[in-house]
């Protein structure tokens, strides 16, 4: 077997931890021109927030709006995970190449996506460490994705 990763559940948000394990900055990220700069909450979360490290893993949620209009986190979409292969944060809710694929108007979606659900099938969970996903991971190569990677994530360990 090839490399492997255990995984660790976080609560923060992969957003930050993703742009600072690119190298990127606060100030670059948001220029003095950017009024998001200045507030002291943003700059905080900013702060408050490490770098992914390959093996770490949040939930990502399909939301909706409650009858008070407020959101609401309430079925799974997938997973954010630092993958091992080139230490960014790959999203996995739908699949580019999805086996159930719907034909739309402006074309291809797939069931998953038409149903807010995951092309993966997920089991055990990401905050004990025993997450499963089937089948297999691949981050298919593209300017956005450059690293290729294609593995498994099994009881709670990331494997190339």
């Amino acid at each position: 077997m090839g490399q492997s990763v255990r995984m660790r559940f976080r609560t923060d948000g992969w957003h930050y931890a993703d742009l600072k394990a690119s190298g990127e900055t606060f100030e670059n990220y948001y220029p003095e021109s950017d009024p998001w700069r200045t507030d002291p909450i943003v700059k905080k979360y900013w702060d408050d927030t490490p770098k992914a490290e390959p093996g770490d893993v949040w939930r990502i949620f399909w939301y909706h709006r409650g009858s008070d209009g407020e959101y609401i986190d309430d079925r799974i979409a997938g997973y954010a995970i630092c993958c091992i292969g080139c230490g960014r944060v790959h999203n996995w809710i739908n699949a580019r190449h999805c086996s159930q694929p719907v034909q739309k108007d402006w074309g291809e979606s797939c069931v998953h996506r038409e149903n807010y659900t995951s092309c993966w099938t997920w089991s055990g969970s990401a905050e004990e460490g025993t997450l499963t996903a089937s089948p297999s991971l691949q981050v298919l190569q593209g300017p956005d994705q450059p690293c290729g990677w294609h593995g498994y994530i099994q009881d709670g360990d990331i494997h190339i």
